[in-house]
């Protein structure tokens, strides 16, 4: 039997998304990129919907869906599968619009629906109503992922769920025990972002049925949001007491400890999502993040590596936690391969830029550090640590002017409040000779963090420079105050002493600074 190519649109929406106008381009090179090299007229492929790596229940997916079919109709190469046998197939194999698809069930999908590709794909929530699309097409007959395409998309289509809205408002009308219409109702709220009324749509769900699982796990998504994270967990263990074999509900518990920064209890939560789905990519790289997080690194890159040669060889994720995991041990060479491959395999990675430029700074390397945080701030600019990053690497190049101008964007734009960036500032300032602003960049440093040693060091050298000793005694005993084995601290108060002819306690701290320093 000839094969044909087919279009699987998890629980698609029944509306027309009229009016939306996305832009066509991403979605045709998301088409283009993931049937490259695939040809032949004889040949299939079926997309399959997007799902939350999270699990949680949206009709974004479908959405997405839809609009990759579009283009690839466009392509005049294909054949649309009707819907109802397609929602044969999904009832048959009992998937539904939340549930993850990955290489084994795209396999069965394949098989019944005579494809030799099939795309999967999972969805996360960015800010600024954008999502991360992580777009997989797997072989039906090895399960090996043949290509793979990342790419951000933005959420421009919830205008549209306000119909859906009225959809669930007209079916409670008619019946306002109906349990299904207040969880769709808090589905769609979800959405849309509106947490509140989410949880408001999704109690009411479960006061009509005590045992609706799905409710307690979109519940605890929306206080998951709120950043009430101990209803959330409550919720979700409720979900879990309900079925205990849904890997998805100790995920997302796990994912609430993470956020309590209860990395041991979100370890054994992911550890637990694990042990029922072996091949839980998400869980093993949440899992990672934990561990790098606990300092332990060796079993961190064990996780993410896993993740990588075992589940998805083309999970920028996994290798960008990979990179950190490196990174934090101070194998740098390392963590920048990694992080090249994550960039590899989604461009649009500016955290994986930012992090590869730190690691090129500790290696001295400033120019490459340099062109990976301008790379960054190019795909993201508000990105908020890569003006201080690289206003750091240009002060270490000498590029005074260049620093100045990176550290007042990350004040002026970003955060103004940025002790590290009026510090940053303050030091190019200095090593200009321009002492005067350096010490009221370091001043303004200060006044955010008291606490901050090195801002009375710089301060206190600045001082020195400009013949002020009192002031620099005074700040460079703050200094010591706040770390007593502040080396350069006693060396540069020492300084000062003897300059005032204080010769006693100049000789003291001369004495403190070689003793601490042959330590």
């Amino acid at each position: 039997m000839k094969k044909i190519i087919v279009l699987i649109l998890l629980s698609a929406p029944a509306f027309v998304w009229a009016g939306d106008s996305p832009k066509t381009n991403t979605y045709r090179m998301i088409a283009n990129e993931l049937l490259k090299d695939c040809t032949g007229v004889d040949k299939a492929v079926a997309v399959a919907g997007f799902s939350y790596s999270d699990g949680r229940d949206s009709r974004d997916g479908g959405v997405v869906a839809e609009r990759i079919t579009t283009e690839l109709v466009k392509l005049k190469k294909i054949k649309v599968i009707e819907r109802k046998e397609i929602e044969k197939v999904f009832q048959e194999l009992k998937l539904q619009r939340s549930g993850a698809i990955n290489s084994d069930s795209a396999k069965e999908i394949g098989e019944l629906l005579g494809a030799d590709w099939v795309v999967v794909g999972t969805l996360t929530e960015l800010p600024d109503k954008q999502l991360e699309l992580n777009a997989r097409l797997v072989g039906v007959e090895s399960g090996e992922i043949k290509n793979a395409y990342s790419d951000q998309i933005k959420k421009n289509w919830l205008d549209q769920y306000k119909k859906l809205l009225n959809e669930q408002n007209n079916v409670i009308g008619e019946n306002v025990k109906d349990a299904k219409a207040f969880y769709e109702k808090g589905v769609v709220y979800a959405d849309l972002g509106e947490y509140d009324n989410a949880i408001g749509s999704f109690g009411i769900a479960i006061n009509i049925d005590p045992t609706h699982l799905k409710a307690y796990f979109g519940r605890g998504y929306a206080y998951d949001e709120k950043g009430e994270y101990d209803k959330a967990i409550e919720d979700y263990s409720k979900a879990i007491a309900l079925d205990p074999g849904y890997p998805g509900g100790y995920y997302n518990r796990g994912t609430a400890y993470y956020s309590k920064v209860e990395y041991d209890k979100a370890i054994e939560d992911y550890s637990k999502a694990i042990a029922i789905d072996s091949k839980y990519a998400t869980a093993y790289g949440a899992r990672g993040f934990a561990y790098n997080r606990k300092g332990e690194y060796n079993n961190a890159i064990e996780d993410f590596t896993k993740a990588i040669a075992t589940i998805d060889p083309k999970d920028a994720g996994a290798y960008g936690g990979r990179g950190l995991a490196y990174y934090s041990k101070g194998e740098y060479d390392k963590a920048i391969e990694d992080y090249s491959k994550a960039i590899a395999i989604n461009p649009k990675l500016a955290a994986a830029y930012y992090n590869r430029g730190n690691a090129y700074n500790l290696k001295g390397e400033y120019e490459n550090a340099i062109e990976d945080y301008s790379k960054a701030i190019a795909i993201d600019s508000k990105y908020t640590a890569t003006y201080g990053a690289r206003g750091f690497a240009y002060n270490r190049k000498g590029e005074y002017n260049n620093a100045i101008e990176d550290f007042t964007k990350a004040i002026a734009t970003i955060d103004p409040k940025d002790a590290g960036a009026y510090g940053g500032r303050g030091l190019a300032y200095y090593s200009k000779g321009e002492y005067d602003k350096a010490i009221e960049d370091y001043s303004k440093a200060i006044a955010i963090n008291p606490k901050l040693a090195a801002a009375y060091y710089n301060r206190g050298n600045a001082y020195n420079l400009k013949g002020e000793y009192e002031k620099a005694i005074e700040d460079y005993s703050k200094t010591i105050a706040i770390n007593p084995k502040y080396v350069a601290a006693y060396g540069g108060r020492g300084f000062a002493y003897r300059a005032k002819g204080e010769n006693g306690k100049a000789t003291i701290d001369e004495e403190k600074h070689q003793s601490l320093t042959q330590k």
